[in-house]
Parts: C-alpha cells; structure tokens; sequence
C-alpha cells in the first residue's frame, strides 16, 4: 500500500460501520506501521516490513509483530473511538 499525500489513514469497515485501524506511512509512502483497535482489550500494532520489490507487508497472526500500544498511538485510537461514537450506525 502507498500514500502519495498523507501519512496516516483510518481505515472503515463497511460492515461493522466503524474505524478499526490506522494506518503510518513514511516519508517515502511506504507503510511502515497499522494500528488495529477493533477488539477492546486488544489494541495492538505491527510494523510492516519492505519486500524485495519494493513494497510492504506483514504475515498475519505472529505474535512477535504484536506491540503494545504507545501513548502516541493512544492518541490515534481515542480520534477514532470518538468519531465512531458520534457517528454510531444502529
């Protein structure tokens, strides 16, 4: 995934009509980091690792790329938390 502009996304999910994750890119718009926060209590991030060919990825499910969430994270997932809360599908 690239950013041409920005970096960091929200990234919505349709289903569950909500934001669930945030996204980092870095000065290159290479992804580099995704905050998940859809499960409370289990807020996390991983880092995203560059490929040979010049992209970005991460393997599902490996606890070792599962990191405790910073207070500068925090801020992300409170944004979010306060925007799905004021816009609440019923």
């Amino acid at each position: 995934m690239l950013s041409n502009t920005s970096y960091a996304y929200y990234a919505y999910s349709k289903e569950r009509h909500q934001i669930e994750s945030v996204y980092f890119y870095d000065k290159n718009h290479v992804i580099y980091k995704q905050i998940e926060f859809k499960v409370t209590g289990k807020e996390h991030f991983h880092y995203f690792t560059p490929d040979n060919d010049g992209g970005a990825g991460r393997i599902s499910h490996v606890e070792s790329n599962h990191h405790p969430l910073i207070e500068e994270d925090w801020k992300w997932v409170r944004k979010a938390m306060e925007f799905n809360n004021k816009h609440r599908v019923l």
